[in-house]
């Protein structure tokens, strides 16, 4: 019998696979990363003697060779299967009980496959070769990916435009109203229109960000985002991605916020390299690990300073119960999570028409095999608007976010710079940000937090012209993007009308009594 020790009491460091980060085979608790981390007491207080041995150098030689969340898996996975039945050694049956009992789909049933097949062929003991034999003769359907993105799943597929139209708006005025810090934003803004992984992001440093000038004078922000799946170290690959200007600033502002949290935690300014490697999202809670007697260098040459990887899907869903974000497909609060946006990214490309090469570029992935899902199922199934459906749904829509007031209660605020005519010239509305507001009115304002519609304003000639002006739309493009271009103000408007009723409904009841 092959071992790493010859026994398990001896304490031994063991680097893991993720730079910065050790392990003894002793300990309880193995932190493989800033992320991952295996609770080896569970198995060990369960397992058979004979059994210990061999679990503790095989997952051991996982964690030294494969990325953490790998190991993480499996170690769940045999957690499960010791917890299943006792035995002292590992043999036919076992395995055949264990098969009957767990998720059918495969992917668990390969790993354990795989960790059993490495111990043995390692040299420990506990495996019986009838285990093996039968194994090796399973075999496993591929699985069954991408089924919300086919079915357009509302809950946990591709966000609609509308959906990620009144998330992006309700992020920003979040901001505006101080109900989130800058880190938030950025986070939200950033997987909003990147559809990047978390841990892509998290794992980004101030390094990452660039701003090129071309000889033509043209100029391009660009961030590189590490890529995580493929096998990789701690931000060994990059991917280069092009963001808009508005949105390299936000990055720029969330980067210099995050250089000044660590110069002031240090008591001293940090040097050109060392602001090179600080974290775009860097961790407060994380300092309490830095010992400034070693070099700063140590801990920002790794992810110890990184947030861990739940920490934005975390902030998207505190978020959206600030604001009170809805679906309009579900009436509940959008279920929202960073692989939603993933699979908007991916659906959005290919109804631009570009092939599965380009949509598994824009997704990071380093072969097709998993992006035929958008490209295939690229089919009109846009919802229709008309009359009906735009004010049902307005009864549970967030889109107008200003609020109603009768013309006589604010005609002393009331200048000509501020009001807001409709498409054919009447009163609908003001606005005291109007003057520096380049939009173009009213379309734009009633989704505009700043946007104060009147009681008496003609909402439902807005209403009705813009139904029209929809189907018009779609008659000559036979575009989607184009055609629903205009759902989220055809939604807000929609709510206005019903805000309307319900104003008049209450003073008419007054008046009753």
């Amino acid at each position: 019998m092959r071992t790493i020790f010859n026994k398990t009491t001896v304490k031994e460091s063991l680097p893991a696979r993720t730079n910065g980060y050790y392990f003894a085979i002793t300990d309880d608790i193995w932190i493989l990363d800033g992320n991952h981390q295996i609770n080896i007491k569970a198995v060990t207080d369960i397992l058979d003697d004979n059994l210990k041995d061999g679990y503790l150098n095989t997952i051991a030689y996982f964690s030294r060779n494969f990325s953490a969340s790998f190991s993480c898996n499996l170690h769940g996975i045999f957690l499960k299967f010791a917890r299943n039945e006792k035995f002292s050694v590992i043999n036919k049956s076992a395995v055949l009980n264990f098969k009957m009992k767990i998720d059918r789909t495969g992917s668990d049933l390969r790993c354990f496959r795989l960790f059993i097949v490495k111990w043995h062929s390692l040299g420990y003991s506990g495996i019986e070769q009838d285990a093996i034999q039968i194994m090796q003769t399973w075999r496993f359907n591929r699985p069954n990916l991408g089924e919300v993105v086919k079915r357009r799943d509302p809950k946990q597929g591709p966000l609609t435009d509308v959906e990620v139209q009144s998330f992006n708006d309700c992020v920003i005025r979040a901001y505006e109203k101080k109900d989130i810090s800058l880190l938030m934003l950025t986070m939200a803004l950033l997987v909003s229109y990147t559809g990047r992984r978390p841990l892509q992001l998290l794992q980004m440093k101030i390094r990452d960000i660039m701003r090129i000038s071309k000889e033509n004078n043209d100029i391009y922000y660009l961030v590189n985002i590490p890529r995580i799946k493929q096998g990789l170290d701690f931000r060994e690959e990059f991917r280069t991605y092009r963001l808009t200007k508005e949105l390299y600033k936000l990055v720029c502002k969330q980067a210099n916020e995050s250089i000044i949290l660590l110069t002031v935690f240090m008591g001293r300014d940090l040097t050109a390299e060392e602001i090179k490697d600080v974290p775009l999202f860097i961790s407060t809670v994380k300092f309490r690990l830095i010992d400034k007697r070693l070099s700063l260098g140590y801990y920002l040459k790794n992810d110890k300073l990184h947030y861990y990887r739940g920490k934005i899907n975390k902030v998207l869903k505190s978020i959206i119960g600030k604001e009170k974000i809805y679906s309009e497909r579900t009436g509940e609060l959008l279920n929202i999570n960073a692989r939603r946006f993933r699979y908007t990214l991916g659906t959005r490309a290919a109804k631009e028409g570009y092939g599965e090469i380009i949509i598994a570029e824009l997704l990071d992935h380093s072969t097709t095999d998993n992006v035929g899902i958008y490209v295939q199922n690229n089919v009109d199934n846009a919802y229709k608007i008309d009359k009906a459906v735009g004010k049902a749904l307005a009864g549970i829509s967030d889109a107008f976010k200003g609020q109603l007031k009768r013309r006589e209660d604010i005609e002393y605020e009331i200048t000509p710079s501020v009001k807001i005519k409709s498409h054919d010239g009447e009163d609908a509305g003001s606005c005291q940000q109007c003057s520096s507001c380049s939009a173009n009115v009213p379309i734009p304002c009633y989704t505009c937090m700043h946007f104060t519609p009147w009681l008496n304003g003609p909402h439902e000639k807005i209403y009705q012209y813009l139904i029209s002006e929809r189907e018009r739309i779609h008659n000559i493009t036979q575009d989607r993007n184009v055609t629903e271009s205009l759902d989220r103000t055809i939604i807000a408007v929609g709510q206005v009308i019903n805000h309307c009723k319900a104003m008049r409904d209450l003073e008419q009841g007054r008046e009753t009594r």
